[in-house]
Formats: structure tokens, sequence, C-alpha cells
């Protein structure tokens, strides 16, 4: 029973954020766009750090130093929602996600997207040592984020797979 609290305890906190995002937009009278868009990039922050320290830690890349930083589409290249650059020497990364302002999903799919971009984007730091050596052209780089997308897509549908099913529950015969 105390596993089903913490897991049920642990879930909350996963949706706090939306939950005051929710109520504090339910007044969207006394709130500027500029507020409420601030508000959204915040949110979207906080839980991609925590989904960032999750996965780091699943793909046991706890020692690298990696920053996140929620950016905006001009900064990124087109069509992407995101993007890792990495010093292998001093083990730092920069993770980019993109700004919910450029995003056209709901938000719930929004912060989806974003765990999928982390998950995407640390997979190609765990790559890195692999493909590095390698010539890097368009065919190939094609190959590589087909690869990735396969084995983020993956790794997200076990890791939502096993919040949703309830724990298998034994008698101690």
């Amino acid at each position: 029973m105390e596993h089903m609290l913490l897991r049920f305890t642990l879930g909350l906190r996963h949706f706090l954020p939306l939950a005051l995002l929710a109520v504090s937009s339910g007044n969207c009278f006394a709130q500027t766009p500029a507020e409420s868009a601030h508000e959204r990039t915040v949110v979207v922050e906080r839980y991609a750090t925590e989904r960032l320290a999750l996965w780091q830690k699943r793909l046991n890349l706890q020692d690298w130093n990696i920053s996140l930083v929620v950016s905006r589409a001009a900064d990124l290249k087109p069509k992407t929602l995101g993007n890792i650059h990495w010093d292998s020497d001093k083990k730092t990364a920069v993770l980019r996600v993109l700004d919910p302002a450029d995003y056209k999903l709901a938000f719930n799919d929004m912060l989806q997207d974003v765990e999928f971009t982390v998950v995407h984007e640390l997979i190609h730091l765990e790559l890195s040592p692999v493909l590095s050596p390698l010539q890097r052209n368009d065919a190939n780089r094609r190959e590589e984020e087909h690869a990735v997308n396969h084995m983020a897509d993956a790794l997200l549908k076990l890791d939502r797979k096993e919040k949703s099913v309830p724990p298998v529950m034994t008698t101690g015969n």
C-alpha cells in the first residue's frame, strides 16, 4: 500500500504545475497575454528540467552536467523542436526545448512533446561517442534522426504504460 501511495504522490507532483496553471488561467481577464505566456514558459522549464533529471538518470548520464534552456523557434534550426550541444571532454551539455509560445498544440500535448524532445536529445548524447568519429552527411543524419525518434518513442511508451498499469500485488504465501 505504501508503494501505491508513493506512486500516487509522485504522480501528483508531475501534474501540480499543470493544475496551478489551469487554476491561474481561469482568471484570464486579469492577466495580460505576456504574463500568461511567461507563466507557461516557466511551467515548461520546470517540467522539462524535472524530466531531464529523470531521463538523465535512466539513461545513465548522471556524470554529465546538462543545462536546459527554453528557446524560441527563431533560436533553433527550422522545423526542429530542440537540440543539444555538448563538450565530451568536459562532460557538459546544453539541451534546448521549444518555448510553448511557438507550439500549436494543447498544453498537455505540448508537455508530452517537450518530454519527447528531452529524451530524443539525451539519446543523441548517449550515441555521440559512437557516431562522432563517423563522416556525417545529410543521409546518415536523417537515418540517425529516424532511429533516435523510434528509440525515444519506445522508451516513452514503456514509461507511460508503466504509469497507467497498477502494480501487481502478490500475497506473501
